[in-house]
């Protein structure tokens, strides 16, 4: 057998390491977080005095099973500094009037209690009308387990259950620097904002998660005079300005809502008209959504700044969407939507009590609209 010769300093060492006691692994550096004032983005279209607070903390970021989460909190909130709100699916947006940016800030450090979640919970409507209920429904089923997958209210099951101490908690998360941006209007004093959020990171972002296909179609009964429908589209392979350009300018044809910003392409349309239709309506429409960007511009950019980075996302920033959507054509526009209906599904809502059994087409049926919501 062959004998091999250890160097006798090599010996030392080994003993050395051997007699060393046990050390712990290495520490994760602390992150370190810039602990730099909100940032801020002068807006000429803003009413004078006033501000609008932007936060990456919309009803994507709810809990599994604790869906209305964001909404809840950020009505109590709005409500208490004397406010407005708007909840999006990655956004919030809180508007303050001159004077009004002490009482927000007190309300954002402040504890979050009963009477706050209380107030949240009952600013939920199921909205007005068959659209907006039909939209609510559609993006329940046809983008079930998604985060975009329940209406920005939430479910009606679950907000009553929602507690103070959940709320205080996802504030904390969500309710951070990183996740924010301030629009100042002329002449308004944004010092009470500037470093009332904690210089903190926020911890996670909206999951990509793929949606299921549908059927072709569905109903559901719920208790409204006239009937309506709405599609739910597929989610394209690819996404940029180009594609979010045409939805936009297929939105305001149909009078659906301009597409909130977002960072997933899945989305609900009212109505997927025929291409008469949609040719007959395109210069209007494109001029419109044109014109409502240059009016947002602030807003525009805010989101950008919110979304452009995360996740490698795909949210187009505004720039981008202004130069697709002076390039869009109008047969290339009618073309693109005629190609969705091949991949779409109908979600039709037909008049009825809840709960009722409606005659309806022999396709697969949601018994009532309560169903979904709940």
């Amino acid at each position: 057998m062959r004998r091999f010769a250890v160097h006798p300093a090599l010996a030392c060492l080994i003993g050395a390491l051997a007699c060393m006691p046990p050390m712990p692994p290495a520490r994760v550096p602390p992150l370190v977080v810039a602990r730099e004032p909100l940032r801020t983005l002068q807006s000429a279209q803003a009413a004078p005095g006033s501000l609008v607070l932007l936060l990456r903390a919309g009803s994507a970021y709810d809990p599994p099973g604790r869906e209305g989460l964001s909404f809840v909190l950020a009505q109590g909130l709005a409500t208490r500094a004397g406010v407005e709100v708007e909840v999006g699916t990655e956004l919030l947006r809180f508007s303050v009037p001159e004077g009004r940016a002490p009482a927000l800030a007190a309300a954002l450090v402040e504890a979050v209690e009963g009477p706050t979640v209380r107030t949240g919970v009952e600013a939920a409507s199921p909205g007005n009308g068959c659209a907006a209920l039909v939209r609510g429904a559609a993006r329940a089923w046809g983008l079930g387990g998604h985060p975009y997958g329940h209406r920005p209210e939430g479910r009606e099951s679950v907000r009553p259950t929602l507690t103070a101490g959940e709320a205080q908690a996802f504030r904390q998360l969500r309710y951070v620097r990183d996740a924010a941006v301030l629009l100042v209007g002329p002449g308004a004093d944004a010092r009470p904002l500037l470093e009332v959020l904690p210089p903190a990171l926020s911890r996670s972002v909206t999951p990509a998660v793929a949606v299921a296909a549908r059927p072709a179609g569905v109903e559901v009964s719920a208790a409204v005079p006239e009937g309506c429908a709405a599609w739910v589209l597929p989610t394209p392979p690819v996404w940029g300005a180009a594609e979010e350009a045409r939805l936009a300018v297929a939105a305001r044809i149909v009078g659906d809502p301009m597409p909130d910003p977002r960072v997933d392409p899945v989305w609900v349309l009212s109505v997927l008209p025929e291409s008469e239709v949609l040719r007959a309506g395109f210069a209007w429409a494109r001029a419109d959504v044109l014109a409502d960007l240059a009016a947002e511009a602030a807003e525009r950019q805010g989101a950008d700044l919110l979304l452009g980075s995360v996740r490698a996302s795909t949210h187009p920033s505004a720039p981008a969407l202004a130069e697709s959507l002076r390039a869009l054509q109008s047969e290339e526009f009618v073309a693109w939507a005629a190609s969705l209906r091949a991949g779409s599904a109908t979600f039709r809502i037909i008049p009825g009590r809840s709960g009722d059994e409606v005659e309806s087409d022999p396709i697969p049926r949601v018994h009532s609209v309560e169903e979904l919501l709940r």
